[in-house]
């Protein structure tokens, strides 16, 4: 994603480009950029549903988007990617019985079935830190 500035009355107005292209604006135009990116809430806690078990919770946006497939099989492959594993043991815990690293990958496993892009939730801080003095 990039932001480019615009030709405009106003200096600071802003056009965000994703893929080369504008984002629109609407319902519609939105649709198919909403299925590629997603939020990810730095505190998970908000974001889960306490009401919802996790398989419930990340088999949510797979129904949303109209993903096609297996929707179990879905499930326990996104929950593997964002790292809990075995993905199966997470299916119906409830969002209090998991640590905060967990629900955090629970969020990230319910946008990954229906988005192309991939990112890695390895570690909250940036590759290069005071400390090591490098990047990695």
């Amino acid at each position: 994603m990039f932001v480019a500035p615009t030709r405009s009355r106003c200096p600071w107005n802003l056009q965000v480009l994703y893929r080369g292209k504008p984002i629109g604006r609407g319902t519609a135009a939105l649709k198919p950029y909403r299925r590629e990116v997603q939020l990810v809430l730095q505190d998970p806690t908000g974001a889960l549903n306490p009401r919802q078990s996790v398989y419930e919770s990340v088999a949510e946006g797979l129904r949303i988007h109209g993903v096609k497939g297996d929707e179990e099989t879905l499930v326990e492959e996104a929950l593997a990617r964002s790292g809990l594993r075995p993905p199966r043991r997470f299916f119906l815990a409830y969002p209090h019985e998991l640590s905060g690293g967990q629900r955090q990958r629970v969020v990230i496993a319910g946008r990954w079935p229906s988005s192309r892009a991939c990112w890695s939730p390895t570690s909250p801080y940036p590759a290069w830190t005071p400390r090591s003095g490098a990047r990695s």
